[in-house]
């Protein structure tokens, strides 16, 4: 059902996705650059302008956001969902590693990080929380099965 628990986790994780890419996840403040999931922004004399393309990464968090849209409306076919969050929290780990690369290759002493870089983190502790909610109820439906 789409009124479930599991549907406010998987909506909160979309929302954390999606704000990813209107946050800078780190700063080099010597440079005045803002590291976001799409690239790195450059500010001189008030002009802001793309400096370095992460466009793997952008791809990556936009078929995540994707994704756990779509596993919202997924409610009818239980194992379907519970094996897309599964899926989808490994996709999540390696975007997570991704940032952290960008973010060190460009030289980890000049990086300030921010809330945005633990996004992914808490996307995928709801994502689990949601598949424990889903196996709660696939375990629910099969008990009340076996009982008629």
């Amino acid at each position: 059902m789409i009124q479930r628990i599991q549907t406010l986790y998987f909506l909160f994780a979309l929302v954390l996705y999606v704000l990813m890419f209107f946050m800078p996840y780190a700063l080099m403040p010597e440079v005045s650059s803002e590291l976001y999931v799409y690239g790195v922004v450059q500010t001189v004399n008030g002009i802001s302008a793309t400096e370095l393309s992460f466009w793997p990464l952008a791809v990556l968090c936009g078929l995540v956001s994707l994704v756990t849209g779509i596993t919202i409306f997924l409610f009818r076919n239980r194992t379907v969902q519970m094996r897309v969050s599964i899926n989808l929290m490994i996709v999540m780990a390696v975007s997570s590693v991704f940032m952290w690369f960008n973010a060190y290759q460009l030289g980890p002493e000049h990086i300030v990080y921010r809330l945005p870089s633990l996004f992914p983190a808490l996307a995928i502790i709801l994502t689990f929380m949601a598949w424990h909610g889903i196996r709660r109820d696939d375990r629910l439906v099969r008990s009340s099965d076996r009982l008629r």
